[in-house]
């Protein structure tokens, strides 16, 4: 994997399309004048100059690139981040705006105002200041932190290793929702300052049915926290 991405954007967002057949290359309707596009074999990348008192809503720079795993550094003042391509080694930031993925791997994905959307992570941290996250799965092979200011967290799927590492779910405001997969076995840490805990999982009868373990701290300040099979 050497393709590599790297994105700084201060009057628009970014979304990156996977085409196995095309070369890569940028789409930036109205460029302004001074930014940067330079693409490669091995890469993209795009440059804005700082400007100020811009305002308006925010555009789009399209990028299409023909492998379907990238690093990527992608840094946006304001605007979505919207990634078809699946993260290694990456740095997905936003000031304000939604970051939807594929996903993941040993990667920080943040935005400070925005909700967050991904399909899978592994090994990587996730963060809001306000706004909702959702992941359909998390493989904790490696130590994960889900973390989101103001806004719910919802874990759909959440697969374990042997040795388990650990999963880190907080809300500051807001309710949390972990799902844990059959055959996987879970140490529980649960707390809400204001809410109600509840717990779908049973004790493990038969170890050997163990595939996999994590150990699990959920915790919300305001909102109910709840631990189910998935």
């Amino acid at each position: 994997m050497n393709f590599k991405i790297r994105v700084k954007l201060y009057s628009a967002g970014v979304r990156i399309v996977v085409d196995p057949g095309a070369e890569p290359s940028v789409e930036w309707e109205n460029q302004p004048a001074g930014a940067r596009i330079e693409t490669s074999d091995a890469g993209v990348r795009v440059r804005e100059q700082k400007t100020f008192g811009t305002g308006g809503t925010p555009g789009e720079v399209v990028i299409t690139i023909p492998v379907d795993t990238a690093q990527m550094e992608l840094s946006v003042a304001q605007g979505d981040v919207d990634i078809a391509a699946r993260g290694v080694d990456s740095k997905v930031k936003t000031g304000a705006g939604n970051i939807t993925g594929t996903a993941f791997v040993d990667s920080e994905v943040k935005t400070g105002a925005g909700d967050v959307k991904i399909e899978e992570v592994e090994g990587s941290d996730v963060k809001s200041g306000t706004g909702d996250i959702h992941i359909e799965r998390v493989m904790v092979t490696k130590k994960c932190e889900l973390k989101t200011g103001a806004g719910s967290i919802n874990v759909a799927a959440v697969t374990g290793a042997e040795p388990p590492k650990s999963l880190k779910v907080k809300s500051g405001t807001g309710d949390v929702r972990v799902g844990i997969v059959e055959r996987t076995a879970a140490k529980l840490e649960v707390k809400t300052g204001l809410g109600q805990v509840k717990s779908e999982l049973d004790e493990v009868s038969n170890v050997a049915e163990v595939t996999s373990k994590v150990f699990l701290e959920a915790k919300s300040g305001v909102g109910d926290v709840t631990i189910v099979r998935a």
